[in-house]
């Protein structure tokens, strides 16, 4: 899961780096590659992303769409839209879709206390 908290550094991180620092581009072009990447391995159905996400395993035994690594990855595309580091509607409907699967699905009112539960992370 290194993946999702990467995600989360980048778009932290580049809030300290001006733009005129030497690091900014160079951090900037890694979060667009990542975001890119993100965008191509959301699953097409269900709009998250796998716990094992290497190519050819999303159906593999034991392999789901995992909770906190999709919120991660939608936090990390949300920020990137609202500081102006990701352009493009990809980013957007990537984002939004993920969105409303954490909202919609894993997201639960526990029927018993009237707390909210969190699922299918690991």
């Amino acid at each position: 899961m290194t993946q999702h908290r990467y995600m989360m550094a980048l778009v932290d991180t580049l809030d300290y780096f001006p733009a005129s620092h030497p690091g900014h581009a160079r951090l900037l072009t890694y979060l667009q590659s990542l975001a890119s990447a993100l965008v191509l391995a959301q699953d097409p159905v269900y709009k998250g992303w796998y716990n094992v996400m290497d190519p050819g395993l999303e159906e593999r035994s034991g392999n789901y769409i995992e909770s906190s690594g999709s919120a991660m990855f939608v936090y990390g595309l949300f920020k990137g839209l609202r500081m102006g580091y990701l352009v493009g509607k990809e980013f957007e409907r990537a984002a939004e879709s993920g969105y409303a699967l954490l909202t919609g699905e894993f997201a639960r009112v526990d029927q018993g206390d009237g707390s909210l539960d969190w699922e299918w992370t690991v």
